[in-house]
């Protein structure tokens, strides 16, 4: 590429950014305004331009830029191909690993190039190795509050980032707080364990339970339990306010709640919320008495946070 091609392609990007942008986007909002009727309004369509063939840039550079695309999941193969007018491949996978493990989104089922398995995500016997992808395709970084505790996670943006409604993936991650023994508590059977998450997973969560990788990634951030995106992660000896804890997370993080707060405040405001609910549904689950003790504790800590932040 010349210095003459680098030239010519600044000026149609700054002209297309100053010059026609701001006439592009008042057509698109008239357009918008008056034909389109409030369903489709509220149904999320709108009118927009499709400017990328005049912003579209060499072959070197457009390349290269589907290149850092695919390897962060941000497109999928085919979705490159119909940019560049090809015939799709029909390989709808997006990577969960490095070339270990390929996450089909839209059947949830996993396949396992090196072993040529193919199986659901929420299978029970999926291995270390494909969990550790799962986990690390989430690209999460977890911040440690005060005394110990944790205050939940961001993005590191490779992922996606932000607390968009409705958009699992892209949710601020929960956790119930690890601070007493494991010895300690009263862990529930594998049927009730089974009847108090098949409601999330009929909500799109997946469940991983126990396991040398869960148990480690739970021991690293300090946990009894999280959520990390659409992954519900539990010890293999679980109590019943984990499973109430995380998978109401579950929900809150699906239905957008508190989506429009911003961080930390998301946080708080939820994880508030999910100690409310517990204490509010104790008797209902039969919670023990130590269990309900323990998330009175965590309640007034968030609480304590909350006011602390806003008084700064």
């Amino acid at each position: 590429m010349t210095l003459d091609d680098l030239k010519a392609t600044a000026f149609i990007s700054q002209f297309v950014r100053n010059c026609l942008m701001p006439l592009i986007n008042t057509i698109e909002s008239a357009l918008d305004t008056d034909l389109l009727t409030e369903a489709e309004k509220a149904g999320h369509y709108y009118f927009a331009f499709d400017t990328s063939e005049l912003t579209r840039g060499d072959f070197a550079s457009r390349m290269n830029a589907y290149a850092v695309a695919l390897q962060n999941n941000i497109y999928q193969l085919d979705e490159i191909r119909e940019r560049e007018d090809l015939p799709p491949l029909n390989f709808n996978y997006i990577r969960l690993g490095l070339d270990s493990v390929l996450l089909d989104p839209k059947t949830r089922e996993i396949y396992t190039p090196n072993t040529g398995k193919l199986e659901k995500m929420n299978a029970e016997h999926l291995t270390d190795e494909q969990i550790h992808a799962i986990l690390e395709a989430r690209g999460r970084h977890w911040i440690k509050g005060e005394h110990g505790y944790f205050a939940g996670s961001v993005s590191d943006g490779g992922s996606g980032g932000g607390a968009g409604g409705g958009n699992i993936s892209e949710s601020v991650d929960m956790l119930r707080k690890k601070d007493r023994h494991r010895d300690d508590i009263t862990p529930i059977s594998d049927e009730r364990f089974r009847q108090l998450t098949i409601e999330a997973e009929k909500n799109g969560a997946t469940i991983l339970r126990g396991g040398e990788e869960i148990e480690a990634h739970l021991d690293a951030v300090g946990a009894d339990a999280a959520t990390v995106g659409d992954v519900i992660l539990f010890r293999q000896e679980v109590t019943v306010s984990e499973v109430l804890e995380e998978t109401h997370h579950f929900m809150q993080n699906k239905n957008g709640l508190n989506s429009d707060k911003p961080e930390p405040i998301r946080t708080y405001l939820n994880e508030i919320e999910a100690k409310q609910y517990l204490l509010d549904n104790a008797q209902k689950y039969s919670v023990p008495r130590s269990e309900t003790e323990q998330t009175k504790g965590h309640l007034k800590h968030y609480q304590k946070l909350l006011a602390e932040y806003k008084e700064e």
